[in-house]
């Protein structure tokens, strides 16, 4: 029996099938003839696209691994550029701001509360 899934690869292999299966017998249906070879035409233009398809994933693949090895690249360089920016302008300046860098800000220091003896007398 021939799969019931509605996906395009099992619609493909139940055109083969019936394409394989019904050529041999032709003679005994003639009046099928144009609509066989009508759905043989189809058939082989799908299997083209699949394949070209197949041949595309595969270039996207390739592309994403150059893609990944390039912005690892771009990443380095932009670390090097900004070092060389944070040499000059010293790393607190905002001048880094403007090239898209965050100046590095003295860390903020938090008062030191009353001791805890004051706050409850005794």
């Amino acid at each position: 029996m021939a799969a019931n899934g509605m996906t395009n690869a099992e619609r493909i292999s139940r055109w083969d099938t019936l394409v394989n299966n019904l050529e041999p017998t032709l003679p005994d249906f003639p009046h099928l003839s144009i609509t066989l070879a009508e759905l043989k035409a189809v058939l082989i233009e799908a299997r083209d696209l699949t394949y070209k398809q197949d041949d595309l994933r595969a270039a996207a693949q390739n592309n994403n691994v150059a893609l990944g090895d390039l912005v690892k690249r771009g990443d380095k360089i932009r670390g090097r550029l900004g070092a060389g920016l944070q040499f000059n302008y010293g790393f607190p300046s905002e001048m880094l701001l403007k090239y898209g860098f965050r100046p590095r800000r003295p860390p903020l220091r938090k008062k030191k509360s009353e001791t805890p003896a004051a706050a409850n007398p005794s």
